[in-house]
């Protein structure tokens, strides 16, 4: 059972650092052990190849992990992909399921909540929107291709910690998906909808653990800024028929989303992503 226990650490050791450390093959200092330690000999109860196998994840593993940003470590949800994995595989077990279990179930009206909810998110973006913006202008960024800082001056943490906002404000935004479930507004649950709030989240804890910084502030700038417009919209249309009258730009919302993927595109033409830099450690992410 122990053999089998250390087997099944050692399988998982490439993709949930948590398990590693659990099992003693991860020191205190969060560096990755060798491959060739004892403890991790697998010859006695692992077929060759899949010893081989395993050894070249647990190598491109120990590689990422010495490139990741060590100023992020410790933050919430950031040490282990696990957390983010597992919230991920909840929400898309409740898009499965939560309409099956809403059936028989009296469609929920929500107004209070899903108007709190709305003007939260508004706000969150607001908030993480105008500190990228303002630590961009002052810091004269490049909105075509910015490296990464990966220093930890104030500038730099200040874009660190709004993408951090923004990484979490894409959790939160899988409470768009259960306020469908609970009003039973099932089509409105659609493929799109549930692959981009699903990769999202989990595209972001890559971002945030390797680069938390450079050209991803343009693209998570504008996001936020057109959510504080999409959620201000649907917070105000939450509270009655009253204010249709007064929310006839929401044609409009649709023009800035189109103009802001067309501004994803421009940029993924203009920016080249270049190959690691050793003695500056910066890349750009665009």
């Amino acid at each position: 059972m122990d053999a089998l226990r250390r087997c099944i650490a050692w399988v998982f050791l490439g993709l949930f650092p948590a398990v590693a450390r659990a099992s003693g093959m991860m020191n205190s200092n969060d560096q990755v052990a060798s491959a060739t330690e004892p403890s991790l000999q697998l010859a006695s109860f692992l077929p060759y190849n899949a010893e081989k196998q395993l050894a070249r994840l647990y190598s491109w593993y120990a590689w990422t992990i010495e490139q990741r940003d060590v100023r992020v470590d410790g933050w919430p949800l950031l040490d282990s992909p696990l957390p983010t994995l597992l919230l991920t595989a909840a929400y898309l077990l409740l898009v499965r399921l939560g309409p099956l279990l809403m059936q028989h179930q009296s469609a929920l009206q929500l107004r209070a909540p899903l108007v709190l909810y709305n003007l939260a998110v508004s706000l969150l973006n607001l908030y993480i929107g105008l500190e990228l913006a303002t630590v961009a202008w002052k810091q004269g960024y490049s909105w075509l291709c910015e490296p990464v800082d990966y220093s930890t001056s104030p500038e730099a943490m200040r874009i660190t910690s709004a993408l951090w906002f923004y990484y979490i404000s894409k959790l939160l935004e899988f409470m768009d998906t259960v306020f469908f479930v609970l009003r039973k507004k099932n089509s409105q649950i659609t493929f799109l909808h549930v692959y981009h709030h699903s990769t999202m989240f989990l595209l972001w804890w890559i971002g945030m653990r390797w680069v938390a910084g450079g050209s991803a502030f343009v693209g998570a700038m504008l996001n936020s800024f057109v959510h504080v417009l999409m959620y201000l919209y649907y917070g105000l249309s939450a509270i009655g028929p009253r204010l249709q009258p007064y929310l006839w730009w929401k044609k409009y919302l649709t023009m800035l989303q189109l103009v802001r993927y067309l501004s994803y595109l421009e940029r993924g033409h203009q920016c080249r992503v270049p190959g690691r830099r050793s003695s500056s450690r910066r890349w750009c992410w665009g």
